[in-house]
């Protein structure tokens, strides 16, 4: 684990619901000056490739099963971790649905990114059935 990964004693969390929007996604980049350690972004803008936008110093992690597409289902959550974390610091955790993204990081209980769209209860299933496995 790197030097500077050891010395994190309380975790930044942005939390920031972009609705699809690549000027909004940019703009929220661009302002979070080296202030935060995790990003967890809702509504995600994705480029014609299926992937989002980030400066050098994010690693993106996507839902579990961003890749697999679905007739009508989109990825409505991802986490962005900074560079300053180190990879051996922190695993996905698997959650199979493309509005919750799971990470855990060493020394803590872990961090979620739900998108919820408050028409229905299924995240609060899907969690439930995630956590009692």
């Amino acid at each position: 684990m790197l030097e500077e990964t050891r010395r994190i004693t309380k975790v930044r969390i942005c939390q920031q619901n972009v609705q699809k929007s690549l000027i909004a996604t940019l703009a929220l980049l661009n302002g979070l000056k080296d202030e935060y350690h995790l990003v967890c972004i809702q509504e995600p803008h994705f480029d014609f490739r299926g992937i989002t936008r980030v400066t050098g110093v994010w690693m993106v992690v996507y839902p579990t099963n961003h890749a697999e597409s679905q007739e009508g289902e989109v990825t409505r959550s991802l986490i962005l971790i900074h560079c300053r974390i180190s990879s051996n610091a922190w695993t996905q955790v698997e959650v199979a649905s493309k509005d919750i993204t799971a990470i855990h990081l060493e020394g803590s209980q872990g961090y979620l990114n739900i998108y919820n769209d408050c028409t229905h209860s299924q995240m609060i299933q899907t969690l439930k059935t995630h956590i009692e496995c």
